[in-house]
């Protein structure tokens, strides 16, 4: 039981170690991908306020509609990776 402990403690301790370098050379700009995300919301949000759409309903159909959007971008990307792979092997063979 240990020894799984060990093992997993070692990991945890390579995630944190590994990963903080690899997503702070791409924070920067991540950050500012962010903000202009941050603006279009604020726009939108500032229109249907201004239509009279609630802030609670604006809020939530907001944050259902920006996260089908990353499950669809993600599955794009998926896709991609998995082609180019494959044409790789291809390549390969």
């Amino acid at each position: 039981m240990a020894k799984v402990r060990d093992a997993a403690y070692r990991q945890n301790l390579t995630n944190k170690r590994e990963m903080a370098p690899i997503f702070e050379s791409h924070e920067l700009q991540l950050f500012r991908k962010l903000e202009e995300v941050d603006y279009l919301i604020a726009c939108i949000s500032s229109e249907a306020t201004t239509c009279c759409v609630s802030s609670d309903y604006c809020r939530e159909y907001i944050r259902i509609h920006v996260t089908d959007m990353i499950d669809q971008i993600a599955e794009k990307r998926e896709k991609e990776w998995k082609s180019k792979s494959r044409k790789a092997k291809r390549r390969t063979s």
